[in-house]
Formats: structure tokens, C-alpha cells, sequence
């Protein structure tokens, strides 16, 4: 079971101005994604767009281990190090055991394989075939994947070395989702 207690408070004066309690079966956490955009939007005044919604209802239902495996992975692949690439591609594959139409392992396999290519651990043309082929696995489960832009934005930057085009597709996968950590500190 997913607990969560949201609360808004106004910066100026630190009143609470909204708290509300979510609950939901792990294995139903797109739910609580929704139903937690949805509340913050009515009680900021936030409209969410028809794409953002339509996202959001079309999330599917996700097992346990799968999403537990793919908070571990990116969690180790944010270390930035060969030690942290490979972890992370160990709880993607572990992902993939135990659901293989699992776009964000495939995903994410693509991005521990940029990592490396950016680390200088792989050359760049052996980092972006197996990027490409993970990528490509993706795309054929999810043509609407909204990491595309983030994977082409760093391709732009440390493969290809195209400034203005990498800023426009890291400014184009903010706008797709604001709220990505990973995207905002690229």
C-alpha cells in the first residue's frame, strides 16, 4: 500500500492552504500519479493539458518488483560511474525479467548506455548502437514515449556536439514534463 499526504503551503506567510491523503496498491501507482496531478492542479488553479491527461490515463497498471527494480536503477545510474551504469543495468534487465514490455527499462537501458558513451567508459559508436536498439524497443512499445527528447537532447550535446538543436530538444522534453529532475539538471 502507497501512502502519501500531500500538503501546500503559501511560501509569503507559511499557512497551509491544501492537504489532502492519497492511498493506492503499489502495483496501482500510475493511479496515485493521477489522481496527485489532478488534486495539485485543481488546488493551484492549474490546468493540465489534453496531452498530459491522456498520458496520464493510459498509464498501466505496474508490478511491485518491476517499479521497485526501476527506482533502484535510476537511482545508480544518476551516480554517473561505471559501478552505477552497471547496477542500473542490472535492475533494468531484472526489470525486464519480470515484465519485458516494460518501456521504462528499455529506457533506461538506453540511457545507461549514453552514460557510458558520455563517460568515456564505451566509445561513443558502441554507446549510441546499443542506445539505439534499447530506443528502438521502446518506440515499438510506445510510440507516444515522452523520453525521446530528453535521449535526443543529450545526443545532440555529447555526440554531436550541436548546441542550439540540444537546447530546443531539452527545452521540448521540459514542456512535455516540467517535473523531470533528470532533464532540468542536464
Amino acid at each position: 500500500q502507497l501512502e502519501l499526504r500531500l500538503t501546500l503551503v503559501d511560501g509569503k506567510n507559511d499557512e497551509i492552504v491544501w492537504t489532502e491523503d492519497f492511498r493506492e496498491p503499489l502495483g496501482r501507482v500510475h493511479l496515485l500519479y493521477r489522481r496527485v496531478a489532478q488534486a495539485i492542479a485543481e488546488a493551484t488553479g492549474v490546468r493540465i493539458s489534453a496531452e498530459a491527461l491522456a498520458r496520464l490515463a493510459g498509464a498501466r497498471e505496474m508490478n511491485p518488483q518491476v517499479y521497485d527494480a526501476l527506482l533502484q536503477a535510476r537511482y545508480h545510474w544518476q551516480k554517473l560511474t561505471a559501478e552505477g551504469f552497471d547496477t542500473a543495468m542490472d535492475y533494468y534487465r531484472l526489470a525486464l525479467s519480470r515484465d519485458s514490455t516494460t518501456v521504462e527499462a528499455w529506457q533506461g537501458i538506453a540511457q545507461v548506455w549514453r552514460g557510458r558513451g558520455q563517460e568515456g567508459i564505451v566509445s561513443l559508436g558502441e554507446a549510441r548502437l546499443h542506445a539505439d536498439s534499447a530506443l528502438a524497443r521502446a518506440e515499438a512499445l510506445d510510440p507516444g514515449s515522452t523520453l525521446d527528447l530528453f535521449m535526443v537532447a543529450t545526443r545532440k550535446t555529447w555526440e554531436e556536439w550541436r548546441w542550439e538543436e540540444a537546447e530546443e530538444a531539452f527545452q521540448g522534453a521540459l514542456e512535455e514534463d516540467p517535473t523531470d529532475s533528470v532533464t532540468r539538471a542536464y
